[in-house]
């Protein structure tokens, strides 16, 4: 055993990776050479000629470098804290694409490396460097973790496999991230946080992947073969942009289906747009106005979202109908303000079950007259409107209005909020479907005035204040410091809740997936958009690697 143990350890093996760009002061200077074997990382074959952060060896031990990518790739995370403290390495089961740091000068056998002052702890325990038989080494101001049993086993659980032939075989226990090349001829961002970039609009949905091309051709491509794309819509130059942008424009998932929605003209006189866009390739339209529209098997439910809107906004239209005009009839009575049930990605802006089509609504207590004088309306409550009879019924019974809601099995959750013009004082509550009981389930208060972005998967309640995502109960605060791009609701059955982040340098994570038991199932430190689940695989765009990942959930 102390034979298989040693050549194992002659063998080396890998670790962890930070970048540590300000590093304590070094001493000790020591010989190291590059590997004369092959290195493979969860099947990444690690290309040590032309790599700027190499694999070296030292003592005949494989040293790996603690770069923020190459960690979390492994599932480590590491975090440079000064040189009091020093470097903190934890297991986390975080994930990244690969995303090698490479040169175009090609390196040397043999080099000079040193080894660090600066404190480093393992999973909260402190190491001792001075003590070490295989110290931590620093090479090129970044940080060498030696890759033996002791911690790759041990304290981060790889499994690794070497032979002459192959060399050597490390696998960790995180999520691996498959990826899928785009097509390099395609529109760059014209504005916002990645601005020139590559277009975030890339999505995959049920087995394609949807693109648009640098001249505004909506492209859907299969999976299996990126090269087999066809264009299935094109979208025309924004007239209000600088002649060379196309409409504003992006994807999203709803119903088991893809959408394209863009929006044309200005913020007034102009229009959003919605598509359904099938495997076949055909594109159905189902919106060309500021009427918000669901599509809820063949009929379009909608209310009037735009300028100048009046009472009486809901009705109903046959989806094969649209491109004839405005054939649709109202629902509901004419003295109520109609608005949308729900604003939250992934989910249709109404629910119908059965002839009910839930709706929030408010009575108009007093309208305008021939005089002027003021409209007054009552509070916002949710209420089913019957699709045959047109009969209302109101379904909340809290105070306030209510501002955001979801049906969730049996039960309709919603945010009731009494605004006081700065603030809002929020509650949450769960009604029954079956008899209207109603549960209050905790309040917070948060910044947001109008609509708050609000989220219910199983029975777990998640809001967003002041760009940060929380969970209900404990008013948990879920990934500290990082700023919420957006919140959905994917899955199958709407089991899951994917959230973006900002890239931030606070930003933990830029990606995380809940399930509906409250577990975080998914989560990295890329960049990403448009997060899909479909059956146990998970889509999204990266937009650190400009690639679409796919992984097993």
């Amino acid at each position: 055993m102390k034979k298989i143990i040693s050549i194992l350890l002659s063998v080396s093996l890998c670790a962890c990776c930070l970048l540590i760009t300000t590093p304590a002061a070094a001493s000790d200077s020591i010989n190291v050479t590059l590997p004369n074997f092959k290195v493979t990382m969860n099947g990444e074959v690690v290309n040590n000629d032309y790599s700027k952060y190499p694999l070296i060896v030292y003592k005949d031990i494989t040293y790996f470098p603690m770069t923020y990518s190459d960690c979390r790739f492994l599932g480590i995370e590491s975090t440079w804290t000064g040189n009091s403290t020093g470097l903190l390495i934890d297991s986390t089961g975080v994930t990244a694409a690969y995303n090698p740091y490479m040169s175009k000068e090609r390196n040397r056998r043999n080099y000079t490396a040193s080894i660090p002052s600066f404190p480093v702890s393992v999973n909260g325990k402190a190491i001792d460097n001075g003590r070490e038989e295989y110290p931590i080494i620093s090479f090129r101001d970044i940080t060498y973790f030696p890759m033996t049993w002791k911690y790759c086993v041990d304290q981060f659980a790889w499994d690794y496999t070497f032979d002459a032939g192959s060399g050597l075989s490390i696998k960790s226990a995180n999520a691996k991230l498959d990826q899928i090349s785009i097509p390099k001829n395609r529109l760059l961002e014209g504005f916002g946080d990645y601005y020139e970039k590559k277009s975030t609009a890339v999505m995959a949905k049920n087995g394609y992947c949807y693109y648009v091309d640098d001249k505004g051709g909506v492209m859907q491509a299969p999976l299996s073969d990126m090269s087999k794309a066809k264009k299935v819509f094109q979208l025309e130059i924004w007239s209000y942009g600088d002649g060379k942008t196309f409409d504003m424009h992006s994807f999203y998932e709803e119903n088991g289906k893809a959408y394209l929605f863009f929006h044309s003209g200005g913020a007034t006189m102009g229009s959003d747009h919605r598509y359904v866009l099938h495997e076949d390739g055909t594109a159905q339209r189902i919106q060309g106005s500021y009427y918000d529209t669901a599509l809820i098997g063949d009929k379009l439910y909608m209310w009037w979202n735009g300028h100048a809107p009046n009472p009486g906004n809901l009705s109903v239209q046959e989806a094969n109908d649209i491109d004839a005009g405005e054939t649709f009839k109202a629902l509901g009575p004419a003295d109520y303000w109609y608005y949308s049930l729900t604003d939250i990605n992934g989910l249709p802006i109404f629910t119908l079950i059965g002839d009910e089509l839930y709706v929030r609504a408010a009575k108009v207590l007093k309208d305008y007259d021939d005089s002027g004088g003021e409209r007054v309306l009552d509070d916002i409550g949710i209420y089913t409107v019957n699709t045959a009879t047109g009969a209302l019924t109101k379904v909340s019974q809290a105070k306030g209005n209510v501002l955001n809601a979801r049906i969730v099995g049996e039960n309709i959750y919603f945010v009731c909020s009494a605004m006081d013009g700065s603030r809002s004082d929020y509650s949450v509550y769960k009604s029954s479907l079956k008899d209207a009981t109603e549960t209050f389930l905790g309040d917070y208060t948060c910044n947001e005035i109008w609509r708050p972005q609000f989220a219910v998967v199983g029975e777990q309640v998640y809001y967003v204040n002041d760009e940060t995502l929380y969970r209900l109960a404990g008013n948990e605060n879920l990934n500290p410091k990082a700023k919420v791009v957006s919140i959905s609701i994917t899955g199958d059955n709407g089991e899951f809740l994917a959230c973006t982040f900002k890239e931030t340098q606070d930003s933990k994570y830029r990606v995380m997936v809940f399930d509906k038991s409250g577990n975080a199932v998914f989560k990295t430190s890329d960049c990403g958009s448009n997060v899909i689940v479909e059956g146990k695989t998970l889509y999204f765009y990266n937009i650190t690697t400009e690639t679409l990942c796919k992984t097993a959930i």
